[in-house]
């Protein structure tokens, strides 16, 4: 009978013990997996839905429509947390006596694995180091056979009703201002909080492809594009809104 007990209790040790190597593991490494997985596909939806949300802006934006007609997408953002405006980005540009100096507001989605934003035609990805562009930006560099350059520079100011957007956005167009200047000089300068090094990226790859003389530097949070010859400079601006 003693040996019969002892044989229970040391059962019920083996398998008390059993059971307490498996809720460590789970606790240790099961469920921090299982968080983690799911970060990482909440993650994955996100940057397809920011994606999704900067063709729609840009296609509002975009759009040429007669006497500033309005138009406008609709878009479910089921974000949590939700997406948010700041100004995120300065832009500077100087041609031959022209100025034009502007705050342009970025759209914003934060999580643990990164940083992905809206920001003047192009989609970012950013994290504590490092950035890089996941739908290029609509400023371009284009220099025909004779080496006459066009520069084409949007700015996009968004509005909200509120600080932030979630649930069914319509996106809607409020109005565009068109400029052209000939110039010989050009300097712009990007200002960007947190995708500068993908706004150098994406300006490096396009001047990469003219003749014509230019510098670019950036220094932190600064990008610096400097252009000598003939040119036109296409700056359109635009506003739209988010409505939710």
């Amino acid at each position: 009978m003693k040996e019969k007990g002892v044989s229970e209790v040391v059962g019920y040790v083996l398998i008390l013990g059993i059971l307490t190597t498996f809720i460590t593991f789970a606790y240790v490494f099961a469920i921090p997996s299982i968080e983690n997985q799911k970060d990482n596909v909440e993650f994955e939806n996100a940057k397809n839905l920011m994606i999704q949300l900067t063709e729609k802006i840009n296609t509002v934006a975009l759009i040429s429509l007669p006497n500033n007609s309005e138009y406008s997408k609709s878009i479910d953002i089921p974000l949590s947390p939700s997406l948010y405006l700041y100004e995120g980005a300065k832009i500077n540009i100087s041609a031959d006596g022209f100025q034009k100096n502007t705050t342009i507001q970025s759209l914003i989605y934060e999580s643990p694995k990164g940083i992905i934003g809206y920001e003047n035609t192009g989609c970012f990805l950013a994290s504590s180091q490092n950035s890089l562009v996941l739908v290029a930006p609509r400023v371009s560099f284009l220099e025909d056979s004779s080496g006459n350059l066009s520069v084409y520079i949007p700015l996009v100011k968004i509005e909200m009703e509120s600080s932030s957007a979630y649930g069914r956005v319509l996106v809607r167009s409020l109005e565009s201002n068109h400029s052209l200047i000939d110039a010989s000089n050009f300097h712009l300068r990007i200002e960007s909080e947190r995708f500068a090094k993908a706004w150098e990226e994406h300006l490096r790859g396009e001047l990469e492809n003219i003749n014509t003389s230019y510098t670019i530097s950036r220094n932190g949070n600064v990008v610096e594009v400097n252009v000598s010859g003939t040119m036109k400079i296409f700056l359109t601006e635009y506003r739209v809104k988010l409505i939710s």
